[in-house]
């Protein structure tokens, strides 16, 4: 940034980013791991508020697939 300000931090590097696993709803098997609600939602394209609600258990799944925090 020409501002002087640094880079913003996202998924792993970030520490305040949590990390979400999505889950398939019939076997039950973990497929996929990511590090920050945003990550989730530009790989998969399903909405980060979804799966956040999805992870607290208001929502019992998020674009077909269940989502748990790590």
């Amino acid at each position: 940034y020409k501002s002087g300000l640094n880079k913003p931090k996202k998924g792993i590097e970030n520490n305040r980013s949590t990390t979400v696993v999505k889950i398939d709803l019939l076997t039950g098997e973990e497929l996929e791991t990511y590090y920050g609600l945003r990550e989730a939602e530009r790989k998969t394209n399903i909405q980060h508020n979804d799966i956040s609600k999805c992870c607290k258990g208001i929502y019992k799944q998020a674009g077909g697939y269940k989502w748990i925090r790590k």
